[in-house]
């Protein structure tokens, strides 16, 4: 795991803590500095998704299993105006923004608490697409997916059973679902 911009760091103890909790694995966050204007389309103040996954790739040794990049840079795709992340289904890289996780990018108040818990479920919906798993039909499960951060209030930070299952099957969980 990795964190593009200091501001981003603020969260990331509880979401690798998340992400070592739904998937069994022992999180290694590091602070990279990467240069992202590859990333960066011109007349845009976001970063294309895949770009920043390709920049991750570069810069982080092969010998890292799984990476999620976490950024407060606003992420978008060709084929969609913004996305909360992205990921290598099956592979080893991931990225999400918590550009749009704050309330305040909504023009709201902060509410305190809120962007933790968005930011815990959306690494492990990211985190879930390297381990092979796709887009679930529960609500509840944090596979299911967001196009919003209300949308992630009412998801769980529990992957439900399917998915678990299909992550767990052919290896030890840390600790069991059941």
């Amino acid at each position: 795991m990795c964190v593009l911009d200091r501001q981003a760091g603020a969260c990331l103890r509880d979401i690798a803590g998340a992400i070592g909790e739904a998937f069994g694995v022992e999180i290694h966050p590091v602070l990279i500095v990467a240069d992202l204007s590859a990333a960066r389309e011109p007349g845009r103040s976001q970063l294309d998704a895949a770009g920043v996954l390709k920049i991750i790739g570069d810069v982080l040794p092969p010998s890292e299993e799984k990476v999620l990049a976490v950024t407060m840079e606003d992420l978008y795709t060709p084929v969609l105006s913004f996305v909360l992340g992205e990921a290598e289904l099956g592979g080893r890289l991931a990225v999400m923004s918590l550009h749009r996780m704050r309330d305040s990018f909504y023009g709201l108040p902060d509410i305190p608490g809120a962007l933790l818990q968005r930011a815990r479920k959306e690494s492990i919906h990211e985190v879930g697409h390297t381990f092979g798993l796709t887009h679930c039909a529960s609500r509840l499960c944090p596979m299911h997916p967001s196009t919003c951060a209300e949308e992630l209030d009412f998801r769980s930070s529990d992957l439900c059973r399917s998915c678990h299952r299909k992550v767990f099957s052919g290896r030890r969980p840390a600790a069991s679902k059941e």
